[in-house]
């Protein structure tokens, strides 16, 4: 299925220490997407540095630190809320280590959250998500469920949101199909090698380099 810049919405937080990588990120987005919307998010932190980031043609929201605890559904939430302010055909959530080689040339054409499967749930580092799905998750209540506060994990003896296996959930319970991209590979270790740029975004790339 063919699709242009105006078909995508990009949505990214930012965090303290993440400056370098999530310029690198986003450079390497552009690079791709030129006129794509992107929306990134500073979970907390004040750092007005991130206003360099609107040379890339960005909207910038200072925002609530969401990650830590048990604040899965607020998370997404504001991811959606963001993207139907000017929504698209796909949603691509991605966090700013993600490498981002080449244009993806295909995209799923009927009603799905797709990426890198992880049991459950498909793992956070990027996925995308259509409109429709998105209209359907919002519309059924269950990212503001008791359920949500479930859905955390320990990282470094803070607790942190577990968002991707937040989503997962809403997916099973909505009958939303959870798909493998065959151009996305996310893990939370080391990427594999990228050879003959079988992927089109690879996560995580932590030292800013493909």
């Amino acid at each position: 299925m063919e699709f242009t810049d105006s078909d995508l919405v990009f949505h990214m937080e930012v965090y303290k220490g993440y400056f370098d990588i999530t310029r690198w990120c986003l450079g390497r987005i552009r690079s791709c997407y030129p006129t794509a919307r992107i929306v990134l998010v500073s979970d907390g932190d004040p750092d007005p540095r991130y206003k360099e980031f609107l040379s890339f043609g960005i909207e910038l929201e200072y925002g609530e630190h969401l990650y830590s605890g048990e604040l899965s559904g607020p998370l997404w939430i504001r991811r959606f809320e963001n993207y139907l302010r000017k929504p698209a055909k796909y949603l691509i959530r991605t966090d700013s280590d993600v490498g981002f080689y080449r244009r993806f040339h295909q995209l799923p054409q009927s009603k799905c959250i797709f990426g890198t499967p992880c049991g459950e749930f498909i793992q956070g580092g990027i996925l995308g998500i259509t409109h429709d799905a998105i209209l359907g998750i919002m519309s059924s209540g269950l990212l503001k469920e008791s359920r949500m506060r479930g859905f955390s994990h320990e990282a470094n003896g803070v607790w942190m949101a577990s968002d991707d296996a937040a989503l997962g959930w809403v997916a099973r319970v909505l009958g939303i199909p959870m798909v493998s991209h065959p151009e996305f590979h996310s893990t939370w270790q080391l990427p594999v090698p990228n050879y003959a740029l079988r992927y089109a975004v690879m996560h995580p790339c932590k030292n800013g380099s493909l």
